[in-house]
């Protein structure tokens, strides 16, 4: 669930510009990141400064390994330590540095709406990703209460720690996006089934 590209509060422009889905359409394939973990070193990009004036740095891979949460590395470092960026060794990195094919999980869409953020439903509530407590309620992700008694109440501080605290008050219309898990490298067998399909 996320915000539409212009909220307006107009839900008619919302419907008529559905190709304005900054998520993709039904049937598109998404490959997903994650954190990783690579082995490697750092080396300043030459004649390039960050917007601050400092020399810019780029991570140079030196094995084509790849580890994730389940399997991480005995030691590595979070980022780059000034002290000795050239050192080789084990780097915790983000999600949005995964390469293509290094991505372990693939979706396909298969549903999208709009619908106006308070409307969520306990359901989709849960499939966003909220946290179940010990005591069986839900996590609350903001400091005024120690848990929610129900998932959507639990999504609603969520939204309000990423967005801040009057985002959920103003209601916004949001995008609902519904996927179905597929292989891996299923965007292949898709080409693969086209080409076929040609002859």
């Amino acid at each position: 669930m996320a915000d539409p590209p212009a909220a307006t509060g107009n839900r008619n422009e919302f419907v008529m510009n559905m190709e304005a889905c900054p998520f993709g359409k039904v049937g598109d394939i998404l490959w997903v990141r994650e954190e990783h973990y690579r082995y490697g070193h750092w080396e300043p990009v030459t004649g390039v400064k960050t917007p601050t004036g400092r020399q810019k740095w780029a991570f140079i891979p030196e094995t084509s390994e790849f580890r994730y949460y389940n399997n991480p590395p005995k030691e590595f470092r979070k980022g780059m330590h000034n002290s000795d960026p050239q050192t080789s060794c084990w780097y915790k990195r983000l999600g949005r540095f995964m390469p293509k094919e290094a991505c372990r999980l693939s979706l396909r869409i298969t549903g999208r709406r709009i619908e106006r953020l308070q409307d969520i439903s306990e359901q989709d509530a849960i499939a966003e990703g909220v946290e179940t407590l010990p005591n069986g309620n839900w996590k609350c992700y903001v400091q005024y209460a120690d848990s929610c008694y129900t998932a959507r109440a639990s999504f609603d501080t969520l939204w309000e720690f990423i967005n801040g605290s009057a985002s959920r008050k103003a209601n916004p219309w949001v995008w609902v996006v519904s996927f179905e898990r597929i292989p891996l490298n299923a965007e292949k067998l898709v080409d693969r089934s086209c080409q076929s399909n040609s002859h």
